[in-house]
C-alpha cells in the first residue's frame, strides 16, 4: 500500500495522521498494490469526504474535508480505507456493491456505507488503544 498526503490541516500533526493511515490500511484487506492519493480540501458542509477512482486506473483519491475536528478527520480517514479496500477487493463500482445496484438506496440504508460505518468505529478504538490519549500521539 503506497500512500501520500496532501494540504494536511495543522489540527492533526503529521505524525499521528501517517500512523492512522498505516493503522488503518493495515486493517484493510487489501493484496493489490494501490496508489492512495489522500487530499485535505476545503469543503465546509456536513460531508467528511469521498472517495474516487477516476484519477488513475491503479491509483484512488481520498478527500478528506479539512474543516473537522481530529477525531472526526481520523474517522473520515478510516471510513474512507474501507471503502478503498471494497474497490481493490472489486466488491464495489460506483454504486454497484457486491452485484447489488445501491443507486435508489437511501444513504443510510447502502450496505458499503454500513459497512464502512463499522470498519471505523472498530478502527478508531483499535487506533486509540495504540496510540493512547491523542496527546501522546
Amino acid at each position: 500500500m503506497n500512500y501520500v498526503v496532501h494540504d494536511r490541516p495543522v489540527v492533526i500533526s503529521e505524525s499521528l495522521f501517517n500512523r492512522a493511515c498505516d493503522h488503518g490500511f493495515n486493517m484493510a484487506n487489501i493484496v493489490e498494490d494501490i496508489w492512495v492519493d489522500i487530499h485535505f480540501i476545503d469543503e465546509k458542509g456536513e460531508g467528511g469526504g469521498t472517495i474516487d477512482t477516476r484519477q488513475e486506473e491503479d491509483a484512488i483519491l481520498i478527500e478528506i474535508n479539512k474543516h473537522q475536528s481530529v477525531n472526526n478527520i481520523l474517522y473520515t480517514l478510516f471510513h474512507e480505507i474501507k471503502h478503498v479496500e471494497q474497490i481493490a477487493c472489486g466488491d464495489l463500482k460506483e454504486n454497484i456493491y457486491k452485484g447489488e445496484d445501491t443507486k435508489t438506496y437511501e444513504y443510510d440504508a447502502r450496505p458499503h456505507e454500513q459497512d464502512a460505518w463499522e470498519f471505523e468505529k472498530i478502527a478508531m478504538i483499535t487506533f486509540l488503544e495504540l496510540v493512547g490519549e491523542m496527546g501522546n500521539a
